[in-house]
């Protein structure tokens, strides 16, 4: 019955669906992902991604998760300056909220930064009405749910009536697709690129 809600953009209670049955935000969750990078059809980064989710206190009068990123590195074939790219660039702490309109990443902390970058304006992660074709322009792109009621397979499990949320920019090769779990939150990632593609899968969750 859940998923036939979710088809029809209802949610469980009668009302829209929002965001926050998508990516939960109600702190204290660890999630486990692996990670493999493929290039020409060969495996060249496989890693797993420890995701936790905190109550966030360091923006006093904003009502934030603090989302902290630890990698586990068990494969990486690449050369020494794209290790040192890939690596300066990755996540350590990033900061999400939710309103009205849906969940948002506010500020953001890169593993080579001493500092958390405020972002101008909210970069919205997924956003209402969750229903396909819902598009949103946002810094790092534009932003489309292609897909509504889809399942995913994980080693954590099938999950089904997830949400698809696809990011592209037009003078970047590079694109991006999430999917969401109801009352899970994010059960696989994707970045495409020109040579290959890295794709995280879910292993486990906890709240």
């Amino acid at each position: 019955m859940l998923f036939v809600m979710l088809a029809a953009g209802m949610s469980p209670a009668g009302g829209p669906v929002g965001s926050d049955l998508f990516l939960p935000l109600d702190g204290n969750r660890v999630y486990e992902y692996r990670s493999v990078m493929l290039r020409g059809g060969q495996e060249v980064v496989r890693e797993k991604v420890r995701v936790t989710y905190y109550p966030a206190d360091e923006f006093p009068g904003k009502n934030l998760i603090l989302r902290r990123y630890d990698y586990f590195l068990e494969l990486n074939t690449l050369s020494h300056q794209e290790k040192f790219y890939r690596y300066a660039d990755q996540l350590f702490f990033d900061y999400l909220g939710q309103d009205q309109q849906g969940s948002y990443l506010y500020a953001r902390q890169h593993q080579g930064e001493r500092t958390r970058f405020i972002l101008e304006q909210p970069e919205y992660l997924l956003k209402n009405p969750i229903q396909m074709n819902t598009a949103w322009q946002g810094k790092d792109g534009q932003y489309r749910i292609a897909g509504v009621n889809e399942t995913v397979q994980t080693p954590a499990g099938t999950f089904r009536g997830c949400v698809r949320v696809d990011r592209a920019r037009a003078d970047n090769p590079i694109a991006f697709s999430w999917w969401y779990a109801p009352r899970v939150g994010l059960v696989k990632y994707q970045r495409t690129f020109p040579a290959g593609q890295e794709t995280g899968l879910l292993l486990s969750h906890k709240k």
